[in-house]
């Protein structure tokens, strides 16, 4: 008989290996994990656990989840259709892995991009990254958007106006600037 769990929330720093089995029943699911040297990351392992908890309604996934995800080259991701809520950390990487995230989940509703850190945005390598994509949730289903650590730079005025612009359906875009972004700058972000 599978187990009736409806949240689960792992916080890892080492990345063991997990086996996942029969969680049928899973509503929530936080995944955090945090690699102490990125250089022995094994992206597999990452990518092992949240193909294992994609039957979930919401789904939060940290920096280390989304690094893995980056590292690991995937090209598609299983399809998600019940996953309505999806909250992502983004630190220094990671940022070619959200289109991906984003085209798994055709019903996502509620999208939450909280930006952990910032490097310089001008590094193509980091940052906001349009792939020329729109993923089928944006242009359909997402209702509401929330970005947390928003700054005045091009990069995320790039992001704000991808989303603005192919988010057909949406209703409400919270927008959490960092504490050195003025008035004046915030009328620039919109």
């Amino acid at each position: 008989m599978a187990p009736l769990i409806q949240i689960l929330h792992v916080v890892d720093d080492l990345m063991v290996s997990y086996e996942v089995h029969d969680l049928q029943f899973l509503q929530t699911v936080n995944v955090g994990i945090f690699f102490p040297e990125w250089s022995v990351l094994n992206p597999w392992e990452a990518v092992q656990l949240v193909n294992a908890v994609l039957n979930c309604k919401n789904l939060t996934l940290s920096s280390g989840v989304i690094l893995a995800l980056e590292r690991a080259n995937l090209s598609v991701l299983p399809s998600v259709p019940q996953l309505t809520h999806f909250e992502v950390h983004i630190g220094e990487t990671g940022w070619r892995a959200l289109p991906l995230i984003l085209t798994s989940a055709p019903l996502l509703e509620q999208f939450v991009l909280v930006k952990e850190c910032w490097v310089d945005a001008r590094d193509p390598k980091f940052g906001w990254m349009e792939n020329g994509c729109v993923p089928q949730c944006l242009a359909q289903h997402v209702k509401e958007i929330e970005i947390q650590g928003v700054e005045d730079v091009e990069d995320d005025v790039k992001l704000l106006k991808f989303f603005m612009k192919h988010c057909l359906v949406l209703q409400t875009m919270i927008i959490r600037c960092k504490r050195t972004v003025t008035n004046k700058k915030v009328n620039h972000l919109l």
